[in-house]
């Protein structure tokens, strides 16, 4: 397709992320003008690191198992309509950065529950069961584990929870089941929503589950707090537990993260 319409390409397929991260910062010196990513969401964040700082635009190819930047920016999810989406459309959007000490994440970064399944999960169940290996793992995860004590500091603030996850997101998670609790999240708006899961008990959990049902988020049962994060946030947890990063595991302990406006330039479909 990319031939038929003229444009001078280059292909590089690999499963080396040194390789992918190398040949990605490197792209503007051989004279591309463009990096499109068939991939999942974490092949998107190891390019945006490897072009830190440069404006070349981003095109997505969602390959991957969640493909929750293509799902929020409405990028279709099959191949050739993604593929011709770039072709056709010349518009790009900046987004905001999760700014980290080893680089940046694109969408979310997160401690609990999600982290400790992303850990068990390797690359081959993610292609055998996608999604749904996450959903098992996490439940088993809920049934299984106590809580977590959560010690924060958002933009200079303390706080402290008990709870089952937390999570910081830059999009929100449009067309899947969590959407309703991510509704007002926009990855251009120069702020990252916190949202910890409480220990809630069966009565927290059952309410959950009916707003995911509903499509609503009435928290009347006060299973989820919500923070907004305008500068940096500082998570570590008692027990240590992993964290990961746009769905990778990316390590253990305590993290700190900073808001980085406007750091990555992506190619959308036209309005």
């Amino acid at each position: 397709m990319l031939s038929d319409a003229a444009i001078h390409h280059e292909i590089v397929a690999t499963r080396s992320i040194g390789r992918l991260r190398r040949r990605a910062a490197s792209a503007t010196d051989d004279g591309f003008t463009e990096i499109a990513c068939a991939g999942g969401d974490g092949t998107v964040s190891l390019v945006a690191q490897a072009i830190d700082g440069s404006r070349i635009p981003i095109g997505v190819i969602p390959c991957g198992t969640g493909n929750i930047l293509a799902k929020h920016l409405g990028i279709p999810l099959l191949l050739r309509p993604a593929i011709r989406t770039l072709i056709d459309s010349a518009r790009s959007v900046t987004i905001d950065a999760i700014g980290r000490p080893d680089g940046l994440s694109v969408l979310n970064l997160s401690m609990g529950v999600s982290s400790l399944t992303m850990a068990d999960i390797d690359s081959r169940m993610k292609r055998v069961f996608g999604t749904a290996i996450y959903v098992a793992g996490v439940l088993l995860y809920l049934l299984r584990r106590n809580p977590a004590r959560f010690h924060l500091t958002v933009d200079g603030q303390e706080y402290r929870f008990r709870g089952r996850e937390v999570l910081l997101s830059n999009a929100g998670f449009r067309r899947t089941a969590v959407e309703t609790f991510f509704a007002d999240s926009d990855p251009g708006d120069g702020v990252m929503e916190c949202s910890v899961f409480l220990a809630s008990g069966l009565q927290g959990a059952f309410a959950m589950i009916r707003d995911v049902l509903r499509h609503r988020t009435l928290l009347e049962h006060h299973y989820m707090v919500r923070l907004k994060v305008r500068d940096s946030i500082v998570l570590r947890s008692d027990p240590p537990l992993p964290f990961q990063a746009d769905g990778d595991p990316i390590g253990y302990g305590s993290i700190e993260a900073r808001v980085c406006r406007r750091a990555i330039l992506v190619r959308a479909p036209a309005e």
